[in-house]
Protein backbone atom coordinates (compact mmCIF):
# COMPACT_ATOMS: atom_id res chain seq x y z
CA UNK A 1 0.00 0.00 0.00
CA UNK A 2 1.39 3.01 -0.67
CA UNK A 3 1.97 6.34 1.52
CA UNK A 4 -1.16 8.18 0.88
CA UNK A 5 -3.93 5.08 0.42
CA UNK A 6 -1.87 3.84 4.50
CA UNK A 7 -2.68 7.66 5.45
CA UNK A 8 -6.17 7.52 4.34
CA UNK A 9 -6.73 4.32 6.34
CA UNK A 10 -5.35 5.16 9.36
CA UNK A 11 -7.10 8.64 9.40
CA UNK A 12 -10.46 6.77 9.27
CA UNK A 13 -9.44 4.75 12.16
CA UNK A 14 -7.90 7.71 13.94
CA UNK A 15 -11.68 9.11 13.10
CA UNK A 16 -13.56 6.05 14.27
CA UNK A 17 -11.71 6.02 17.86
CA UNK A 18 -12.64 9.69 18.39
CA UNK A 19 -15.76 9.35 20.07
CA UNK A 20 -17.14 12.78 19.59
CA UNK A 21 -16.69 12.64 15.40
CA UNK A 22 -17.92 9.40 15.83
CA UNK A 23 -21.16 10.13 17.56
CA UNK A 24 -21.71 12.91 14.61
CA UNK A 25 -20.42 10.65 11.45
CA UNK A 26 -20.46 6.93 12.94
CA UNK A 27 -18.45 5.56 10.08
CA UNK A 28 -19.74 7.35 7.21
CA UNK A 29 -15.92 8.67 6.28
CA UNK A 30 -15.43 8.08 3.02
CA UNK A 31 -12.55 8.82 0.10
CA UNK A 32 -13.44 10.77 -3.06
CA UNK A 33 -17.08 11.01 -3.26
CA UNK A 34 -19.95 9.63 -1.30
CA UNK A 35 -21.34 6.48 -2.33
CA UNK A 36 -24.77 6.61 -3.62
CA UNK A 37 -27.82 6.33 -0.85
CA UNK A 38 -25.46 7.04 2.06
CA UNK A 39 -26.99 8.94 4.53
CA UNK A 40 -25.80 12.40 6.16
CA UNK A 41 -23.95 13.55 8.18
CA UNK A 42 -20.59 12.28 6.64
CA UNK A 43 -17.36 13.30 5.86
CA UNK A 44 -15.58 13.26 2.55
CA UNK A 45 -11.38 13.45 1.92
CA UNK A 46 -9.45 14.15 -1.05
CA UNK A 47 -6.26 13.73 -1.69
CA UNK A 48 -5.40 17.04 -3.05
CA UNK A 49 -1.26 17.31 -3.36
CA UNK A 50 1.66 16.44 -1.36
CA UNK A 51 5.54 15.40 -1.41
CA UNK A 52 8.21 14.16 0.56
CA UNK A 53 10.16 16.30 2.86
CA UNK A 54 13.29 15.83 5.32
CA UNK A 55 14.61 12.78 2.85
CA UNK A 56 18.07 13.05 3.72
CA UNK A 57 17.88 12.71 7.54
CA UNK A 58 15.77 9.43 7.82
CA UNK A 59 17.17 5.68 6.28
CA UNK A 60 15.67 3.73 3.96
CA UNK A 61 13.76 1.67 7.09
CA UNK A 62 12.77 4.32 8.77
CA UNK A 63 10.81 5.92 5.06
CA UNK A 64 10.31 9.30 4.18
CA UNK A 65 8.15 12.03 5.97
CA UNK A 66 5.57 13.58 3.41
CA UNK A 67 3.76 16.64 3.71
CA UNK A 68 0.23 15.74 1.99
CA UNK A 69 -2.36 18.14 1.55
CA UNK A 70 -6.19 16.91 2.27
CA UNK A 71 -9.42 18.68 1.50
CA UNK A 72 -12.40 17.44 3.78
CA UNK A 73 -15.74 18.15 3.05
CA UNK A 74 -18.09 17.48 6.03
CA UNK A 75 -21.49 17.50 4.83
CA UNK A 76 -24.73 17.60 6.89
CA UNK A 77 -28.65 18.95 6.45
CA UNK A 78 -27.35 22.47 8.18
CA UNK A 79 -25.01 24.63 8.39
CA UNK A 80 -24.02 24.31 12.39
CA UNK A 81 -23.96 20.99 11.85
CA UNK A 82 -21.68 20.38 9.12
CA UNK A 83 -19.55 23.50 10.98
CA UNK A 84 -19.52 20.92 14.60
CA UNK A 85 -18.31 17.70 12.67
CA UNK A 86 -15.86 19.74 11.32
CA UNK A 87 -14.96 20.90 14.20
CA UNK A 88 -14.62 17.63 15.94
CA UNK A 89 -12.60 16.40 12.65
CA UNK A 90 -9.94 19.37 13.77
CA UNK A 91 -9.58 18.28 17.31
CA UNK A 92 -9.60 14.77 15.69
CA UNK A 93 -6.81 15.17 13.96
CA UNK A 94 -4.89 17.40 16.69
CA UNK A 95 -5.14 14.39 19.12
CA UNK A 96 -3.73 11.98 16.44
CA UNK A 97 -0.16 13.59 16.97
CA UNK A 98 -0.22 11.97 20.13
CA UNK A 99 -1.01 8.60 19.49
CA UNK A 100 1.65 6.07 19.24
CA UNK A 101 0.27 4.05 15.77
CA UNK A 102 1.66 0.23 15.42
CA UNK A 103 4.04 -0.72 12.97
CA UNK A 104 2.84 0.17 9.37
CA UNK A 105 0.67 2.85 10.35
CA UNK A 106 1.33 6.83 9.81
CA UNK A 107 3.05 8.45 12.88
CA UNK A 108 1.24 11.82 12.21
CA UNK A 109 3.68 14.73 12.96
CA UNK A 110 1.88 17.27 13.20
CA UNK A 111 -1.05 19.21 11.00
CA UNK A 112 -1.85 22.88 9.29
CA UNK A 113 -4.98 24.25 8.71
CA UNK A 114 -6.31 26.36 6.43
CA UNK A 115 -9.52 28.70 7.54
CA UNK A 116 -12.86 26.54 7.02
CA UNK A 117 -15.34 27.70 4.96
CA UNK A 118 -19.08 27.06 4.65
CA UNK A 119 -21.54 26.54 2.07
CA UNK A 120 -25.46 26.03 2.90
CA UNK A 121 -28.07 25.19 1.34
CA UNK A 122 -26.64 25.40 -2.39
CA UNK A 123 -26.38 21.92 -3.11
CA UNK A 124 -28.98 19.19 -3.87
CA UNK A 125 -28.31 15.84 -3.13
CA UNK A 126 -30.94 13.16 -4.49
CA UNK A 127 -31.85 10.45 -2.78
CA UNK A 128 -34.62 7.83 -2.85
CA UNK A 129 -37.06 9.83 -1.33
CA UNK A 130 -36.90 13.20 -2.70
CA UNK A 131 -33.95 16.27 -3.12
CA UNK A 132 -31.99 16.94 0.13
CA UNK A 133 -30.59 20.15 0.87
CA UNK A 134 -26.98 19.74 1.86
CA UNK A 135 -24.91 22.14 4.08
CA UNK A 136 -20.93 21.55 3.33
CA UNK A 137 -18.58 22.91 5.67
CA UNK A 138 -14.51 22.39 3.98
CA UNK A 139 -11.27 21.91 6.09
CA UNK A 140 -8.27 21.63 3.84
CA UNK A 141 -5.59 20.41 6.53
CA UNK A 142 -1.72 19.83 5.21
CA UNK A 143 -0.88 17.16 6.88
CA UNK A 144 3.23 16.34 8.31
CA UNK A 145 3.54 12.41 8.16
CA UNK A 146 5.86 9.14 8.09
CA UNK A 147 4.66 5.14 8.20
CA UNK A 148 5.68 4.17 11.37
CA UNK A 149 8.04 1.04 10.36
CA UNK A 150 10.70 1.55 12.74
CA UNK A 151 10.15 5.12 13.73
CA UNK A 152 9.22 5.93 17.80
CA UNK A 153 7.89 8.92 19.12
Amino acid sequence: MNDTNQLFTDLREVFAQDSALAALVSSRVYRGMQPQGAALPCVLMHHIGGEEINTSARTEAEGDERQTSIQFDCLATTASESSEICSALRAALESARHREPAAGQTAIMGCTFEPAFTESGGSVRPSSQSAETVSRTVLTVSIHHVRNDVFAL
